[in-house]
């Protein structure tokens, strides 16, 4: 079961709260592993019917769980906020980038079912346990239809860096001088900025793939149409990398994509310095959800 196992626990509910929350579990996962059974579903489908290290959230509406599924080091993390009211959204963002899930799953409960008996509160655990066996399901069969991959420079990096920007442009001065732009951009938007520029070695694409594959935003120069760029821009794509693509005013502009934005622009003293400033509008506008 999700809180099963040998963990560590802790936190700032009290033990009662504590063994509330724990009775629920028991009983939620119970009925998932019920509805898995009726179905001929292998139980592991939902995650919850195995040992997870989760955080318990009570705040004064909800009980979320955030829970990633672990096979060993497992805890358990009861917190008791009332002075709060979370979101779904907002507890997913804070298992990723608070509690360090790299795939989590939350559930949510009412607040009040915790003071519930078991009897009173079967029927809506039944219909939510339904729910989220509907929604394991779906996830594991999108995972069986996932096209099969093995990149010939590694395999794809999976841990983000919400704040890595990556610049692609083409080795020489026109490139240097288009990255020093961005670059400044970047930096009044607080980013962590790496320069791709070239692919000639192994090395050097491997490294490109890394950085791409860590990247929150991917700025692209197509003024030079640099192979390498185009190249490197590729890879941004297939991993679904948002990006910003830079491109002459006096040529044409790239095709649109759904994730990325155009810049046209004159390579020029002024047209360098309004660059700058367009690039830095665009990833305002880019990472504002992130905010």
């Amino acid at each position: 079961m999700i809180h099963k196992g040998n963990r560590t626990k802790g936190g700032t509910m009290s033990l009662d709260l504590q063994q509330k929350v724990d009775d629920l579990l028991a009983e939620f996962v119970t009925l998932v592993n019920e509805i898995s059974d009726s179905r001929h579903l292998q139980r592991g489908i939902a995650r919850s019917s195995l040992p997870c290290s989760l955080v318990a959230v009570l705040d004064r509406a909800s009980l979320f769980i955030l829970a990633q599924l672990r096979n060993h080091n497992l805890s358990s993390t009861y917190l008791y906020t009332p002075e709060v009211k979370l979101v779904a959204d907002k507890a997913m963002s804070a298992a990723k980038w608070q509690f360090g899930f790299d795939d989590p799953f939350v559930l949510q409960f009412p607040a009040e079912m915790l003071d519930q008996k078991a009897e009173e509160r079967r029927e809506f655990l039944q219909k939510m346990a339904e729910e989220h066996v509907d929604s394991e399901f779906l996830r594991f069969r999108g995972f069986l239809n996932l096209l099969r991959t093995k990149p010939i420079f590694g395999p794809a990096p999976f841990a983000a860096d919400d704040n890595l920007l990556v610049v692609l442009t083409s080795p020489g001065p026109q490139g240097t001088a288009v990255f020093m732009q961005v670059e400044s951009a970047a930096i009044s938007r607080k980013l962590a900025v790496r320069h791709v520029s070239g692919l000639k070695t192994n090395i050097a694409v491997r490294q490109a793939w890394q950085s791409i594959g860590m990247a929150r935003l991917v700025v692209a120069d197509l003024s030079s149409q640099d192979p390498d760029v185009s190249y490197a821009l590729g890879l941004a794509h297939s991993v679904g990398k948002e990006s910003i693509l830079l491109y002459p005013e006096d040529g044409e502009p790239p095709v649109e994509l759904p994730g990325t934005r155009a810049i046209a622009f004159k390579n020029d003293e002024p047209g360098l310095a309004k660059l700058s400033q367009d690039v830095a509008m665009a990833m305002e506008s880019v990472l504002q959800p992130l905010d």
